[in-house]
């Protein structure tokens, strides 16, 4: 008796209430939509956009605290920072990532090798991975330190980004450049190792 009233209420429900899942209004609802030439292209030697950037096998987005972008991907400069609008301030870090890439067993390689202590992926490196296959996760915290994973590698690194200002700086060389630059570019730094640092330079 017990069953068949089971069976009566189930089939009492309408169909709609069975398909969907029920409703948790605690949830809040995100909506997306694509922002179009996100980021910004990159201006040639011609004075024309060059095109979509090349990237390789994108990982991982993350926020800094000053709300600019970091893109993570597995090719050369594997962090790069974007302003919200698209523009590109430059290369973030300098962070390097383990030549190589994680990847799954193969099932006839498990069944033979694999023991119950291991995982279900192993660490490839040389030329079986690209040239920061390592790449793996980048995240910021509320402090706004920047943590990028390696995974092949197994490492974590934190980037600071108060120790460029707070850290001094000893010159053990210096030597003597002159720095030309048209009317219409702006925000030249002097750097004591006499290299250009091009993520303040800005064209008007």
């Amino acid at each position: 008796m017990r069953v068949f009233h089971l069976a009566f209420l189930l089939f009492a429900l309408p169909v709609s209430a069975l398909a969907q899942p029920a409703q948790q209004p605690d949830i809040p609802v995100i909506h997306y939509k694509a922002v179009p030439e996100w980021p910004k292209p990159l201006i040639g030697d011609k004075g024309l956009p060059a095109g979509p950037w090349n990237y390789i096998q994108v990982t991982s987005v993350a926020v800094k605290k000053d709300g600019n972008i970091l893109v993570m991907h597995r090719g050369d400069d594997p962090l790069l920072e974007y302003k919200p609008n698209g523009d590109l301030v430059g290369p973030f870090g300098d962070v390097k990532f383990s030549h190589g890439k994680v990847m799954p067993m193969l099932k006839d390689v498990a069944e033979k090798g694999r023991t119950p202590q291991m995982s279900g992926y192993q660490a490839v490196y040389g030329a079986a991975g690209c040239s920061n296959c390592g790449a793996h996760e980048v995240r910021v915290d509320p402090e706004g330190n920047v943590w990028a994973v390696d995974a092949p590698g197994q490492i974590i690194t934190k980037m600071n980004g108060i120790a460029m200002d707070d850290v001094p700086r000893v010159p053990v060389a210096h030597l003597y450049s002159d720095i030309a630059m048209q009317k219409n570019v702006k925000g030249y730094v002097y750097w004591f190792h006499t290299h250009l640092d091009l993520k303040s330079i800005s064209k008007e």
